[in-house]
């Protein structure tokens, strides 16, 4: 009997191995610009200046301040039910990732995955009580 772990990676390869990026909370962000410190009342990080920066995307950020996750993408058939039920907008994707990867997962900022940013919505054990995996349901920013 195959090690789920090990079905889980097999399963990646025949969907490309895709990644979902995990931008890391703020405060281990090194990537910040001289002399910049996070205001929580702005929700941004100023410069004694007032200037803002606000990064919207890992192409702003150090490549230290986020990490990738390996996942299974959510097939186009749930999706479509979990839209029409309610469950999910439009906006909104789902993976599933290893127990493993969960406190990556759920630490981050927020997550890019096809170029497009999400944050998350839900992240829900499967099966409850003794999960095998973990399925994150994402929004659009």
């Amino acid at each position: 009997v195959m090690p789920f772990a090990q079905s889980f990676s097999r399963l990646r390869q025949l969907a490309g191995n895709p990644v979902l990026t995990c931008v890391k909370p703020r405060a281990q962000w090194v990537g910040v610009p001289s002399g910049y410190s996070y205001d929580a009342d702005y929700d941004t990080f100023l410069n004694s200046g007032g200037d803002e920066w606000r990064p919207t995307s890992t192409a702003d950020l150090s490549s230290n301040d986020y990490e990738t996750v390996d996942i299974l993408p959510g097939s186009g058939d749930a999706s479509e039910v979990l839209t029409i039920g309610g469950v999910m907008d439009d906006g909104a994707r789902w993976v599933r990732v290893l127990p493993a990867d969960v406190a990556t997962v759920n630490a981050a900022q927020w997550y890019e995955l096809d170029s497009l940013t999400y944050d998350t919505a839900e992240v829900t054990p499967f099966p409850a009580g003794a999960a095998m995996l973990y399925t994150v349901r994402l929004t659009k920013r």
